[in-house]
Formats: C-alpha cells, structure tokens, sequence
C-alpha cells in the first residue's frame, strides 16, 4: 500500500506527531510506501518526509503565516493551504490513503472532509481538537456537546485570537465527520466516548491503542543504569515527565505536594521536560535534578529506567506515551486516574491510580510502592502488560487492516 501520513511536525513536536512518524517508519519497514507530510521539522529531515504545503521553502513559509493570521483571527487553520497542494500537484492520486494525525496549527479541517470524496481517509483523534471548536482538552466545559461557542479557552492556545471562532470550527468539523466513509480512531476507549458525546459523530471510533518500541524501551539494572548517569544508588528516585512541565494540565504541583508528603522516604525527584519556569531553582524540602526534554529515546529510557516510580498526575490525557515508555522499561506508575489511563494500568497490579487531586491517595501509593518494594512487582507487570498489549507488532497489524477494510470499502463521490 502507498499511505500518506499527515501531521504538524516530526516525532519532536508532540505525542500525536510521535505517533504518527513511528506509523510511517513502521509502514515502511514492512514494505508498503508511507510518507510523513509535515509542516515544520525540528530534528533533522529523513528520507520519507515530505513538506505540507509546498516543496518552495518560501511557499511553505507563507502557509505557515497564513494559519498563524487564521489563529490570531480566532479561526484556526481555516484556510486549507495543504489541500490545495495536494491537488494541484495532483499528490492526492499518488496515495491508496491518507491518514491525519494532529491538525492543530497545521492542518485544516476542511482538508480530511474534502479528500475523504475521492479518497480514503483515516483520522486519529490524540486530543479532543478533533471534536472541539478548537481546544485540546475541554476541561469542564460542556459546550462541544452542543456546537462550542463562548469559549473559556478563547485567548490560550491554540485558539489566541480575541474573536470566539469555535462555534464556525465546530460546524466544519462536523461537515468533515458527517462523511460516511471518513475513519475515525481513538487510542482509548475514553477518548471515543468524548467523542460520541460530541455529536459530531455518526458511527464509534475505532480504537487502536498506541504502541512502545520495547527493543529501546526494556528494563535495565538500576545500580548500573544509575551509575552511568551519576545519579545516586543508595536513594529513592520518584520521576516526574511532560513535554512542557509549566503546562498546569501535566499537575506538577499536585506531583510535588504528593512528594513532600513522603519526605521522610527522602526521595530525589527526577525531573524530565521542557521547564520554561515550571518552578523555582529551589522547592523547599526536595532535591530536585532537572534534565531539561531529552530528545534521545535511549538516554531517555535509562533515565526512565533508574526511578522507582512514575508520579504521574495529569488533569487531561488520552493514552500517553510516557506511560508506556516507563512501563516497558518495568518502572510502575502511581497518579491520577486520568482519561484513557485506567486501560492500560489495573489498580493495585501494574501500578497504583487514584482519583484526580486526591493527595492522600497519592501520598498512600508511593509509601506502598517505596516502603513496600510493590514497586517492583508492578514493574514486572507493568512490563508484561505492554509486550502482550501494547506492542509495535500489534499497533502496525490493526492499522494495516484498518486500512485495507477502507480501501476496499472506498466509492469515489
């Protein structure tokens, strides 16, 4: 099969571009045609990457300018610049199929909903944008359930316009999922729910759960890995990992509350993310290492690795790959029972999950998992978990026959 893959950015620019590059990289080595159609890239271009808008740098700078007006305007992405490459190079015809991946700042809604007519076309919902006027995660507000409007969220990412443009966003997203043979797939079971809840959808997602390369991700001995690294053998390690740490969704300060509350554990606290003044240099009564975003999968995998525990406290989160990652290398979770997260960890066996801001609970967990040493034996399960559910082998297999359902199944309009 020949498969366009289209996302916002390389494998550095989020989980759901992560997602997407690894498909394609995959597609590839089982010997099928896949390319990653992007519109910026911050590590370094590889041979199946292609550019979103145009192969003109220029051009491409101009696109970019375009949905960063559309944004300021309270209309992201309105203006399908991709799509009108694609059809005019006739790039379209080159593809069995196109499967969208993250759309926010890059991608237009019109564009799945326009090539879904002479195309098949899958559509991966990582975040809520898909469903929403606009915003990642909704948080409390109901109002995707009824067409958006009246934005809490107007002025923050990505919708930074002063004008409330989800209610127009909302209605060409539903135009765009009305198609009957558009694909829709969610990683959780939880994010196909919000979907539905939506309206915007006739027929459930398919779910497919994301995947963890277990070859790079692997258990490792703690005193060797520890050592290497110049972290200390002798001490409990509780790790705390997000791509923006400042971002109040990844609940930073609800993991350091959590932390001071087993201080007499005197653990270290591994800090892994973009920090961007997430906190002070200094946080009384903790001894914090920082990192700083590791770009490199194996360092990252030793770090992950030379923990005990995961503290894991995000409000809003669909399947996320950290938690994989640190479950294939047989370091247990303990945090929040957040969005898709109770599908992949069973409460007291691969790791320990409370309700959101509950701070007791997760003061309980960590005693049982450092006090105890049930880290270990969650770890174990952890590990065993994702190699009978959350292999790569199993993630390429639903795709391909996703795929091939929706070929056969495709009538031109």
């Amino acid at each position: 099969m020949r498969i366009a893959v289209m996302c916002k950015s390389d494998r550095f620019g989020g989980g759901a571009s992560r997602v997407g590059e690894d498909l394609c990289r995959m597609l590839n080595r089982a010997g099928h045609e896949s390319h990653l159609y992007l519109s910026f890239s911050i590590g370094e271009r590889t041979g199946y990457m292609r550019s979103l808008y145009s192969t003109r740098p220029r051009i491409s700078e101009v696109a970019r300018k375009i949905n960063r007006a559309s944004m300021l305007l309270g209309l992201p992405n309105l203006i399908p610049s991709e799509l009108f490459y694609l059809w005019l190079k006739k790039r379209r015809f080159q593809y069995d199929l196109f499967h969208f991946h993250d759309l926010s700042t890059a991608i237009s809604p019109f564009t799945p909903g326009s090539l879904v007519r002479r195309q098949p076309t899958v559509w991966t919902f990582h975040d809520c944008s898909g469903f929403t006027g606009g915003c990642i995660y909704p948080g409390d507000c109901l109002r995707y359930q009824s067409g958006c409007g009246q934005c809490p969220q107007t002025g923050s990412w990505p919708m930074e316009g002063r004008i409330d443009g989800t209610r127009i966003l909302s209605r060409i997203k539903k135009r765009s999922l009305a198609q009957p043979q558009i694909r829709i797939v969610s990683p959780s079971q939880w994010m196909a729910d919000l979907a539905m809840d939506s309206g915007l959808l006739s027929s459930p997602p398919r779910v497919i759960p994301n995947c963890v390369d277990i070859e790079t991700f692997k258990p490792q001995p703690k005193k060797e890995v520890r050592t290497k690294l110049g972290l200390p053998v002798d001490r409990k390690i509780i790790l705390f990992t997000a791509g923006p740490l400042h971002e109040e969704r990844k609940g930073l300060r609800h993991a350091l509350e959590a932390v001071k509350a087993v201080a007499h554990l005197n653990p270290l606290v591994l800090l892994i993310g973009d920090d961007q003044g997430a906190l002070d240099q200094s946080e009384p009564g903790l001894e914090i290492i920082r990192t700083g975003y590791l770009r490199d999968e194996v360092q990252k995998a030793m770090y992950f690795a030379s923990a005990d525990v995961f503290l894991f406290t995000s409000l809003e989160d669909n399947l996320p790959l950290s938690i994989l990652e640190t479950m294939a290398v047989g370091t247990p979770v303990v945090g929040f029972n957040t969005g898709g997260v109770p599908e992949m960890i069973q409460q007291g066996h691969e790791g320990f999950l409370v309700p959101q801001r509950d701070g007791e609970g997760l003061r309980q967990g960590l005693n049982e998992a450092l006090e105890s040493n049930q880290a270990e034996a969650w770890g174990r399960a952890a590990r065993e978990r994702v190699e009978r559910d959350f292999n790569q082998s199993l993630f390429l297999g639903r795709h391909l026959d996703l795929y091939a359902e929706a070929i056969e199944e495709f009538v031109p309009r």
